[in-house]
């Protein structure tokens, strides 16, 4: 998360990947469902990282299951598009959708401890991914290293942004061990 230009909080929505076709288009793989972007022409900042970002404008997006073709105004070919290859899309906090309950955005959760369902402190959550099968929750368990769990009903019991803290089933994780 970074600020923009003016002032505001930015997050990351989504990694362009490389250029589509002759015409300037670039594939986009988006994290998690990040709606904001699928109504262009919007506003957005591209960038390596959240300390060099600069202002674009998303003229068009398509859908295509797990990535989705974007265009950026100004970028009419494929060497102009290959610049954009490997950068971050970054929207305002502000401009993202509210979440229906028992939704998050991957943002959210990064940071958030993991607890069992007793309480105990399991470690916390370094990453989220959105992988082809399902969305998966990268832990640094305590004295164990890092793990991906299944962000799925089974395995996780309750999230709460309030205590910032996710409870997942300590029976399921010591399966991955």
């Amino acid at each position: 998360m970074c600020p923009d230009p003016h002032g505001r909080r930015l997050i990351s929505a989504g990694k362009i990947g490389r250029p589509s076709g002759l015409r300037g288009a670039l594939n986009f793989f988006p994290y998690g469902n990040t709606r904001i972007i699928s109504r262009p022409p919007v506003t957005v900042w591209v960038g390596r990282n959240s300390e060099a970002v600069r202002e674009e404008r998303m003229v068009q997006v398509q859908e295509r299951s797990s990535k989705w073709m974007i265009r950026l105004e100004g970028v009419e070919d494929r060497d102009a598009a290959e610049g954009y290859k490997n950068l971050s899309v970054f929207v305002p906090e502000e401009d993202l959708p509210d979440r229906e309950d028992g939704e998050y955005y991957f943002y959210q959760l990064r940071g958030m401890r993991v607890l069992s369902e007793t309480g105990g402190v399991l470690g916390n959550v370094c990453e989220v991914y959105d992988l082809p099968t399902t969305q998966a929750l990268e832990i640094d368990v305590v004295h164990r290293g890092k793990i991906l769990v299944p962000f799925r009903d089974e395995w996780v019991c309750s999230v709460s942004l309030e205590s910032a803290t996710i409870v997942v089933d300590a029976a399921k994780l010591k399966e991955l061990f």
